[in-house]
């Protein structure tokens, strides 16, 4: 079965649950592929809080490999 992570992200302000999810799968010539998904638990709209969240987790992977940020 493939790596997968699971996160539970709270806001400040409204104290709202999010969801963010990373699954690693063998990818083509031997690389992996990172999948990750970020939903909002209640609600249609989420101001754009869920693609924050998958950009800060590339920021922090970034950071990590010591690379420039996306």
């Amino acid at each position: 079965p493939s790596p997968r992570r699971q996160a539970l992200i709270t806001s400040r302000l409204w104290w709202f649950h999010d969801d963010l999810e990373t699954t690693l799968e063998p990818g083509p010539e031997g690389r992996l592929c990172l999948h990750i998904r970020a939903a909002s638990r209640i609600g249609k709209g989420d101001f754009g809080a869920n693609r924050r969240h998958v950009l800060d987790l590339y920021r922090e992977l970034a950071r990590i490999r010591g690379e420039a940020a996306p």
